[in-house]
């Protein structure tokens, strides 16, 4: 679905909210060795997208490990046994014709590479080499350390990046560093080849990864394929087992805070912790829906923070995740309506299981909408089969398959279930973005914003 921009802040920590299910044909097969095998064939375009996903991520570091696996994943496409030089390893990559890409979210690691579809075999060959057989040098660390690091100033340079580090604070608590998955500068730049290693050595192995093949390909050449390149790797120790992932501490109480920055405008977020696909299924796809019912111009919520003119614009997201997702709502507003827009808005939340609050038609929208977008994501397989990986790795196969069915089977009830188990009366986090003058009229007490 479509996210406004202001809320880019809040998902660079959540890793974004992932996509729907869509329309091309998918295929899949279990390895010996544990490696799900994913083929989604898509003939629009002689082009082929090859992408190793990995159940790994923020989630799996602690404090003292935060950014190392962000760091793994920009070292895993330098140099291998067959290219064990990177000018070689490129010129490889050029040579195909691919264009690769990782990414490091918080629950999944991607990588992938497309290029012509005649290319298939050869490129599974230099994907079955990159992840098997890396190469990793100090040389190339020292580089691909001076990269994240650029990347991470570029991303956390303006003000919204300061908002997002107060709500993940708050939110997380403890276990912020698993929610955060552009990773702590601090760990990154005093990384050493021996953590990069046992990342590589604990995660990529095939019972805890999927290959996803993606465009003009044919699925029985692809399971052949991926027998004959990937059968004999060694499968290891369920990860899940031996470094098992603690429970996000439960919020006790309400907690608002404000963040001073050089805005013209004023940003106000509210978050809670949702529910988890491993353990409430139903509840992820009510929360889902009630986003949608509750960004439609037609809603209550619209009606009485925007349309009234109170506020600016509003904008709420669920994000689907095994290890408890956000709910988040945020709200934009003038900077001397910020009091004003804080009491209306937790008078709102108040409202979100009238019987009234939400119609019979909105409810409808709201799944017909992530039906839509669903089907437009699925019209690009190169993207739409990274995103496939990332559900794989978040909630399993099964749950993106059956998404849309049983999207369709949510009723009122569930939603007002959802509601009353998550939102009304629930701890949750307010942060207020303002500027310097603002902040002056806005005093916080015993963890509470007074107007």
């Amino acid at each position: 679905m479509t996210i406004r921009p202001s809320l880019w802040a809040f998902l660079l920590l959540a890793a974004g909210s992932l996509l729907q299910a869509g329309s091309p044909k998918l295929s899949s097969k279990m390895l010996a060795n544990g490696l799900q095998v994913i083929v989604v064939e898509h003939h629009a375009i002689p082009l082929a997208t090859i992408s190793l996903v990995v159940k790994n991520g923020s989630f799996t570091e602690t404090r003292s490990e935060n950014g190392l696996t962000h760091l793994h994943t920009h070292l895993l496409f330098t140099a291998n046994q067959a290219y064990p030089a990177h000018t070689a390893y490129l010129d490889r990559i050029r040579e195909l014709g691919a264009v690769t890409s990782e990414h490091c979210r918080d629950e999944g690691v991607v990588f992938s590479a497309s290029l012509p579809a005649d290319s298939l075999k050869s490129g599974l060959h230099f994907m079955a080499h990159s992840v098997q057989y890396p190469i990793f040098t100090g040389d190339q660390l020292a580089l691909e350390k001076r990269a994240v690091l650029d990347e991470l100033r570029r991303k956390t340079a303006g003000p919204d990046h300061h908002l997002a580090v107060a709500c993940r604070s708050k939110l997380w608590g403890q276990n912020d560093s698993r929610k955060n998955y552009l990773g702590d500068p601090r760990i990154i730049e005093s990384a050493t080849l021996e953590q990069i290693r046992l990342i590589q050595e604990r995660y990529v192995i095939p019972n805890n990864a999927a290959l996803l093949v993606a465009g003009h390909v044919h699925r029985r050449e692809v399971f052949k394929l991926a027998k004959e390149l990937f059968g004999d790797w060694k499968s290891g120790p369920d990860p899940a087992a031996t470094n098992p992932i603690p429970p996000p501490v439960p919020l006790e109480s309400n907690q608002d805070t404000v963040v001073v920055q050089p805005v013209n405008s004023a940003e106000i977020i509210v978050a809670w912790h949702g529910p988890s696909v491993g353990v409430n299924v139903e509840a992820t796809l009510a929360a889902d829906i009630f986003s949608l019912i509750l960004n439609q111009k037609t809603s209550e919520f619209q009606k009485n923070l925007v349309e009234s003119g109170l506020a600016l614009s509003t904008h709420q997201v669920h994000c689907t995740r095994r290890y408890v997702g956000p709910i988040v709502i945020s709200v934009t507003c003038q900077p001397r309506k910020v009091s004003e827009v804080y009491q209306a808005l937790e008078s709102e939340i108040e409202k979100f299981a009238e019987p009234d609050y939400f119609t019979d038609e909105q409810l409808a929208t709201a799944k017909t909408l992530l039906e839509v977008e669903a089907l437009y994501r699925g019209d690009k397989a190169s993207q739409y089969v990274e995103e496939i990986g990332l559900w794989w790795a978040v909630a399993g196969l099964d749950y993106y398959r059956d998404y849309l069915d049983n999207l369709q089977a949510v009723t009122r009830d569930d939603v007002l279930d959802y509601i009353r188990k998550f939102l009304i009366g629930k701890p949750h986090v307010t942060v207020v973005m303002v500027n310097r003058e603002t902040r002056r009229n806005l005093r916080v007490v015993g963890g509470r914003l007074v107007p």
